[in-house]
């Protein structure tokens, strides 16, 4: 059955008549008419066959993209570096968020953060030498702080067993100084925040470091360890 010659005019009569035609050869030459679904399959190596399984099944067509990088981790465990994310701004603890799923993780949930929430406190200790802050805790590659001292402040004068410490003086000037704990030698050297220098600390050796400039010192401070209050690894010893 055909629409009136009135719905479609002789234009659509025409291609109506070319259409059947291209059909009625495509047809007759393969013995069925390929349809979009079908040409989808095709380019994918999935076309239906005659028993009903797709080709590709039970060759070596693969049916599936593959999507790299794949990470085996459980419910569980995905929930709780969420949590521990969302608890680094009060411990300071952060996760190992520099490779693999966790980074992944880490950086979607941080996409996530509204816009209130860009910056968070952390706490100040002071005193009458200046501020110390700690900015970051790592599960094994120690802590990152900062602190400052007035003009004419010594601060430090204790050694270390095993702790080490790197300063990056970041505004004023420094002197820094050393003894080593058996042999009594001594080791004294000035830096400041014009020149990027790190200054190391080296365990058995008692060091301190005092503001010798007129204005307030900020010094950037790395330790290999976190802080224990119950096992500081810091032993007072002045110079």
């Amino acid at each position: 059955m055909t629409n009136p010659p009135s719905l479609r005019g002789a234009a659509g009569d025409a291609a109506i008549q070319s259409g059947a035609s291209t059909a009625a050869a495509a047809s007759t030459a393969t013995g069925t008419v390929a349809s979009p679904a079908s040409a989808a399959l095709d380019r994918h190596g999935l076309r239906p066959r005659d028993d009903g399984v797709a080709d590709g099944a039970g060759d070596d067509k693969p049916t599936f993209d593959t999507i790299t990088p794949q990470y085996t981790t459980t419910v569980g465990e995905v929930a709780r570096l969420i949590q521990a994310f969302a608890a680094s701004r009060d411990n300071l603890l952060t996760e190992r968020v520099g490779t693999g799923l966790v980074r992944a993780l880490y950086a979607t949930y941080v996409s996530y953060l509204p816009v209130e929430s860009f910056a968070y406190p952390v706490p100040m200790h002071g005193d009458a030498r200046g501020v110390f802050v700690e900015m970051l805790r790592t599960p094994d590659c120690g802590q990152f702080s900062f602190f400052t001292a007035h003009p004419g402040i010594t601060r430090g004068g204790h050694y270390h067993h095993s702790k080490t410490e790197k300063f990056l003086v970041i505004q004023g000037q420094a002197r820094f100084k050393f003894r080593h704990m058996q042999t009594g030698q001594v080791h004294e050297l000035v830096t400041d925040g014009a020149h990027a220098q790190i200054v190391e600390t080296v365990p058995g050796w008692t060091h301190d470091i005092t503001n010798i400039g007129p204005d307030e010192l900020v010094v950037m401070l790395w330790a290999n360890e976190v802080f224990d209050r119950d096992k500081p690894d810091t032993f007072a010893c002045a110079l």
